[in-house]
C-alpha cells in the first residue's frame, strides 16, 4: 500500500481531534479554537511533522526499484553487486589515402576529425593510439579508429567524411567512414562498435529487477547474463544452459549436453541505421564467435574487449573452475531477415500521395526517373522508390516527384539527390503522409525482437534465459506487429501481404526487418 502524505493542516487537525475527545471522555473540554495556546502549539509540530512525513514517503519509495532514481538507484545497485553502465566509444574503420605503397608516421595524437565536432583517433586492436600506417599498391589504407568522445555521437554513417586535425606529411586531408563489411580483407573479429550512452534509469531499473527475479551466482544463468551485460558495446546477453558449442561438441547448438553453455551477445537497437548494430562486430547474419567478449569471462580481456597485461588479475577467470573453456562459447546473434508488405487504410487526418497503382520505372538516376505516359498529374504528390536495404533500413526512400517533364512520350521527375538511383524492377508507389512514423514503428517492432529458442517441450532445462514471458518473444506475429502499425496516428487499418504466416526464428536467431513498404 501506498505511502500517504498528510498536510500540516490535516496533522494539526487530526491531534487536535483526537485530543478533545480524549478530554471529553474525561468529563472536562480543552479549548481547541484557531489563537489558542493548544491550537498554536500542535500548528507548529504539526509543520515537523509534515516533513517527517514527506522523508517517509521518499524511503517508501525507495524500497521498490522502479520508484528509484540517480545516485539512490546507483547506491541500489551496488548493494546488488553490479553497477550503472557507463558510456563507451565507438569505433570505426575509416580509408585514408596517400602514395602508393608508402609508410607515413602518425604522431599517435592527430585526429581524424567530424563536422559534428567528434573525433576520432587511429588505434591499434589493442585500443593503443596507432603510430604508423601503410597504404596499399592504390595509395590507400584501412585504418581502425575511436571516438574521443563517449555515447552515441560518435556512431556515424558509413560514408562521413572525416578531416586531419593535423594532415600527416604526404597524406590526403581526409579520411571516409567505411563499413566493416566493406574492409578487405574482411577482419576477423571485427572492431568496429556502436557508442553507447551511460546506463539510463529506466534500464538500469528493468536489469536490477531481472536480478531480483533470479540472482546472479554460482554460475547459474542469471550469473552468466549478468556477466555479459558488463561488457561494452552489449544491450543485450541471452543464455542457453546445456546447448553445446560448435567448438566443442559435433552438431553446433545441440541441446541437452551435460557442462554446456552458450552465450548470445546482441548489441543495441538499430533505430534507423542502416549498420545493423544488434549483431556485435557487424557481421552479415551474425553468427559468428566473439574472442574479445569470451576473453571477459576468461579474465583475459577487460569489458572494452582489450587485453589485460602485466598484472594477476589478467589470469583471473570468471568462468566457473569446473568447466572447460572449451565447453562453452560467446557469440554474436544470428540474423533471419524478412521483408515485410503491408496493406493500409488510412483516416481523415492523413492521405496517400495519389490514389491509385504503383507506376513502372523506365529507367532512372539520383535525382530523376523516368514513367511512360503522360503523368503530369502527380506533380509534386510524394512516392516511395526503393534505393536498396544499404542506404536506408527497410530499402525504400520517400521523395517528392516535383514538376514532371511530359516529352517523347514518357514523364521525367527531377528530385532531390538520393543516396542511389531507385531500382527499375520495384516501381514507384503512392507514399503515405505519415510514412516516417510507420517506418520507426516497423523497427521499433523488429528492435524489440529476441533470440529464438529450443525446443522447450522436449529439452525444457535448455531453454533460452531470460524468457519471452519476461519481454523480448522471438516470433514475428503478424497481427501484433499490424496492431503496430494501426497504433501510427492516421493509420485506421493494416492487413500484412508479407509475411503470410507468423515467423519463428532458429535456435539464437533474431527476425531482421528485409523490405519494408506499405500500399493502398
Amino acid at each position: 500500500m501506498a505511502f500517504v502524505v498528510r498536510t500540516a493542516a490535516e496533522i494539526r487537525d487530526t491531534a487536535l481531534t483526537n485530543l478533545r475527545a480524549r478530554y471529553l471522555a474525561a468529563g472536562s473540554d480543552i479549548d481547541i479554537q484557531e489563537g489558542s495556546d493548544v491550537y498554536n502549539e500542535f500548528d507548529a509540530l504539526a509543520l515537523e511533522f509534515e516533513s517527517l512525513e514527506l522523508a517517509a514517503e521518499t524511503a517508501a519509495e525507495r524500497v521498490l526499484v522502479r520508484s528509484t532514481f540517480g545516485a539512490d538507484l546507483d547506491l541500489f545497485a551496488v548493494d546488488l553487486g553490479t553497477r550503472r553502465l557507463e558510456a563507451t566509444s565507438a569505433r570505426r574503420y575509416v580509408t585514408v589515402t596517400g602514395a602508393n605503397s608508402t609508410t607515413y608516421t602518425l604522431s599517435g595524437t592527430a585526429t581524424l576529425n567530424a563536422s559534428s565536432g567528434v573525433r576520432f583517433l587511429p588505434i591499434d586492436t589493442n585500443g593503443a593510439a596507432l603510430t604508423s600506417v601503410t597504404t596499399n599498391g592504390s595509395g590507400s589504407a584501412v585504418v581502425l579508429t575511436e571516438a574521443q568522445t563517449d555515447g552515441t555521437d560518435g556512431n556515424l554513417e558509413a560514408d562521413t567524411v572525416l578531416t586531419w586535425s593535423s594532415t600527416p606529411s604526404g597524406m590526403g586531408a581526409t579520411g571516409t567512414i567505411i563499413d566493416d563489411a566493406d574492409v578487405s580483407p574482411a577482419p576477423s573479429p571485427s572492431y568496429e562498435r556502436e557508442g553507447e550512452d551511460a546506463e539510463s534509469d529506466e534500464d538500469l531499473q528493468t536489469r536490477l529487477l531481472e536480478i531480483l527475479r533470479e540472482r546472479p551466482a554460482s554460475g547459474n544463468r542469471a550469473d552468466w547474463r549478468a556477466r555479459g551485460l558488463e561488457i561494452s558495446g552489449v544491450a543485450q546477453v541471452y543464455v542457453y544452459p546445456l546447448v553445446a558449442p560448435p567448438a566443442s561438441y559435433p552438431g553446433a547448438g545441440t541441446p541437452h549436453t551435460p557442462g554446456c553453455v552458450t552465450v548470445v551477445l546482441l548489441g543495441p537497437a538499430q533505430g534507423d541505421s542502416t549498420n545493423e548494430t544488434r549483431v556485435i562486430g557487424g557481421t552479415p547474419g551474425g553468427g559468428v564467435a566473439l574472442p574479445a567478449h569470451k576473453g571477459y569471462f576468461e579474465g583475459t580481456h577487460d569489458a572494452n574487449q582489450n587485453p589485460r597485461t602485466g598484472t594477476a588479475e589478467a589470469f583471473a577467470q570468471w568462468r566457473p573452475v569446473g568447466m572447460e573453456e572449451a565447453d562453452y562459447s560467446v557469440e554474436a546473434v544470428t540474423t533471419q531477415s524478412q521483408d515485410v508488405t503491408a496493406q493500409l487504410t488510412l483516416d481523415a487526418s492523413a492521405s496517400w500521395g495519389w490514389v491509385g497503382s504503383a507506376m513502372t520505372i523506365a529507367s532512372s538516376t539520383t535525382t530523376t526517373i523516368v514513367i511512360a505516359g503522360d503523368q503530369t498529374a502527380k506533380n509534386d504528390a510524394d512516392a516511395l522508390v526503393f534505393i536498396g536495404t544499404s542506404h536506408t533500413r527497410g530499402g525504400w526512400k520517400k521523395v517528392n516527384l516535383g514538376t514532371g517533364v511530359y516529352s517523347g512520350g514518357n514523364t521525367t521527375f527531377t528530385f532531390t539527390a538520393l543516396a542511389a538511383a531507385p531500382d527499375t524492377s520495384k516501381g514507384c508507389y503512392p507514399a503515405p503522409s505519415n510514412w516516417e512514423a510507420l517506418r520507426l514503428a516497423a523497427f521499433a517492432h523488429f528492435d524489440a525482437l529476441g533470440p529464438g529458442d529450443v525446443g522447450t517441450d522436449t529439452y525444457p532445462r535448455s531453454a533460452r534465459f531470460p524468457p519471452e514471458s519476461w519481454g523480448a518473444r522471438a516470433k514475428l506475429y503478424r497481427l501484433r506487429f499490424a496492431m503496430d502499425l494501426m497504433n501510427v496516428r492516421g493509420t485506421l487499418t493494416a492487413e500484412l501481404a508479407n509475411p503470410l504466416a507468423d515467423v519463428s526464428p532458429a535456435l539464437k536467431t533474431i527476425v531482421t526487418l528485409g523490405e519494408f513498404l506499405v500500399t493502398q
